[in-house]
């Protein structure tokens, strides 16, 4: 198994796990307000594809526009996504259900071509991330944005879940 084999097969499950953490989601569960410092999962998991989508897709893909923008997200959900994403902000968001699905289906079929799209040598490159000058192999910044940010926010869903009398994982 190659590099690019290795990424794609880590992508495809952690929106996998996700997939059957937000399987029995509704729409009550997916704006409910919890307490102390969390985000709702409407936040987390908008959050998982507007990552993929502004930053692997957009930025680091040569600086194509992101999909929210190109295909009217904003609107179609509902909401501006502000630049630094605000605690207060984000702890209270609510969006359409089946609205930010489609949107995250349609991140995750472009990541999905993008990821197809590479070849091994394409993951050696070097990207400046960070203001400071940080360079990053484009290989670390897709297992983190492809997998690592995926499984944080998807067990953070499942919490959530749980919290609210479903089970989080189902497995």
């Amino acid at each position: 198994m190659n590099g690019i084999e290795v990424i794609r097969e880590m992508f495809k499950r952690a929106c996998g796990i996700l997939d059957h953490v937000m399987k029995d989601v509704t729409q009550e569960m997916f704006d409910y307000v919890p307490p102390g410092q969390t985000n709702t999962i409407a936040w987390n998991y908008l959050h998982i594809f507007r990552v993929l989508d502004a930053g692997l897709l957009s930025r680091y893909r040569q600086d194509t526009p992101p999909i929210w923008d190109m295909g009217g997200w904003s609107e179609k959900i509902g909401i501006e996504w502000p630049e630094n994403d605000p605690h207060e902000w984000a702890h209270a968001l609510a969006a359409p259900l089946d609205t930010a699905r489609e949107y995250a289906a349609a991140v995750a079929e472009a990541a999905e071509a993008y990821l197809g799209e590479l070849c091994n040598d394409d993951l050696d490159r070097v990207i400046v991330t960070r203001a400071d000058g940080t360079e990053t192999a484009l290989f670390d910044i897709i297992r983190i944005l492809a997998d690592y940010h995926i499984a944080v926010h998807t067990g953070e869903i499942a919490v959530l879940k749980g919290i609210q009398g479903k089970a989080g994982y189902g497995f």
